[in-house]
C-alpha cells in the first residue's frame, strides 16, 4: 500500500497513514508540514551554497576546507529532519 494514502477526512488536524509494515500511523499535517519546509528551505540554502562555492572555485581554481564543510552540515541536518519524520511514521499512535 502506499505510504501516503489518506484513510480520514481531510479536515482533521490528524491524518492516517500506513506505514512501510501496513500499520495504520496517525500523524499531525501541521507538524509534518513544518518540517518539510524546513528540510525544503535547507535544500535550498545548500544549493545556492554549492552555487557560490561553483563560482569562486571557478574563479579561483581554489577549494575551502570551510566550504565543504558547511556543505557537509546542512546535509546533516537534512538527514537528521528526514530520520526524524521516519521515525515517527513509523511508530503507530494509536
Amino acid at each position: 500500500m502506499n505510504s501516503t494514502t489518506h484513510i480520514d477526512n481531510q479536515a482533521h488536524p490528524f491524518h492516517h497513514v500506513y506505514n512501510e509494515d501496513g500499520i495504520v500511523v496517525k500523524y499531525d499535517e501541521e507538524k509534518f508540514k513544518k518540517l518539510f519546509t524546513r528540510i525544503l528551505n535547507l535544500i535550498e540554502n545548500m544549493a545556492s551554497n554549492v552555487n557560490q562555492i561553483t563560482a569562486r572555485v571557478n574563479s579561483t581554481n581554489r577549494i575551502y576546507a570551510e566550504d565543504l564543510k558547511q556543505i557537509e552540515k546542512r546535509l546533516n541536518e537534512v538527514w537528521q529532519l528526514q530520520k526524524f519524520i521516519q521515525s515517527q511514521l513509523q511508530n503507530p499512535k494509536l
